[in-house]
């Protein structure tokens, strides 16, 4: 048996013979059927026999992190949607060693942009599917932007007021995409998209008000968060968030080092401009 090195793990999206990148470098996916058994026991089986097993539902679903090199398409067409928008249904080819996935009528469930000081711009994301389907040999393609670092953030504000001293920032939203399996299918038959939340974090260093007396008072806030990236004509994305909630306001001291404060946040609201 051959090993399965990680150059050998690619995921496109495919549109008829088309294929898309995802906007960076994928990282530890992980494909999974995801199959739901159920179990029954009874009497007159024998001793501690189980009466009835049988798989009633499989809910396919990839996850995967990436660095980021461009948020445009897959990121913020298919992931995060402007104005809460349809999540688009999507199909994606992926290949694991010699073998070659299409998974159809996929949306993105869940998907989360995290910043840090000495890392690349990271993107986690959870798909989930409705179909697989087996596939032939794909040609992918891959990225070939520079990838993104904390630079490329060159807007974070709360309420209008910039914020420069930060350690890390995070920011997402959960689609809560769900899968049905009705009739006698055990593959989904159904699939939708709830109503989305949006949620984030920032950790930065105290030099400046806190926002507990915010959190205690229940004052929402506008938070806007802009992201550059390295293609050829650099592209911004902002990210706008109005009326966030502060979820809390926590100050800590890293032994006699610096006072730190992790602000976190819930909205209900985001625009892509």
């Amino acid at each position: 048996m051959s090993t399965v090195f990680g150059t050998d793990y690619q995921i496109n999206r495919k549109v008829a013979t088309v294929y898309y990148g995802l906007g960076g470098t994928p990282y530890e996916p992980t494909l999974d059927p995801d199959a739901t058994i159920v179990t029954e026991v009874g009497c007159g089986e024998g001793s501690r026999a189980i009466s009835a097993q049988k798989i009633v539902a499989v809910n396919p679903k990839l996850s995967w992190t990436m660095n980021v090199r461009k948020l445009d398409d897959y990121i913020t067409l298919n992931g995060m949607i402007t104005a809460e928008g349809a999540v688009p249904s999507h199909d994606l080819a992926v290949k694991i060693g010699t073998e070659y996935h299409l998974l159809t009528a996929c949306k993105v469930n869940t998907c989360k942009i995290t910043i840090r000081q000495k890392e690349t711009v990271k993107a986690a994301l959870e798909v989930l599917a409705k179909g697989r389907s087996a596939g032939a040999s794909w040609t992918f393609v891959k990225a070939t932007d520079a990838a993104m670092w904390k630079d490329s953030l060159i807007t974070l504000s709360i309420a209008g007021t910039p914020v420069t001293n930060w350690s890390e920032v995070e920011f997402g939203v959960d689609n809560k995409v769900v899968q049905e399996s009705l009739g006698v299918d055990i593959l989904p038959t159904e699939m939708g998209e709830r109503e989305a939340v949006y949620s984030g974090y920032i950790l930065r260093a105290v030099n400046v008000a806190t926002l507990i007396p915010d959190v205690i008072s229940g004052t929402p806030k506008t938070i806007v968060m802009a992201l550059r990236d390295n293609q050829g004509t650099p592209v911004t994305k902002t990210f706008t968030f109005a009326n966030a909630t502060l979820k809390t306001s926590r100050v800590n001291v890293r032994g006699l080092e610096m006072v730190m404060e992790r602000i976190e946040w819930e909205a209900k609201g985001l625009v892509i401009t």
